[in-house]
């Protein structure tokens, strides 16, 4: 799907990444997101970013 330029879709919602870690009693201290610098021309990158990263401290 990649070498088409097709996007693919992940199975978890933010609700249930970030939802999870704070349900389990984590303190989310930072969110990133990012797009894919080599395919920045490409259809998954041009509209919404593919990368995110949390970091949290256990409250």
């Amino acid at each position: 799907m990649i070498e088409r330029d097709r996007t693919v879709k992940f199975s978890h919602t933010l609700e249930a990444q970030i939802g999870c870690q704070l349900r389990a009693g984590f303190m989310l201290t930072y969110f990133f997101e990012d797009k894919d610098p080599a395919a920045l021309n490409t259809l998954r990158s041009l509209y919404f970013p593919i990368h995110l990263a949390t970091r949290a401290l256990k409250a």
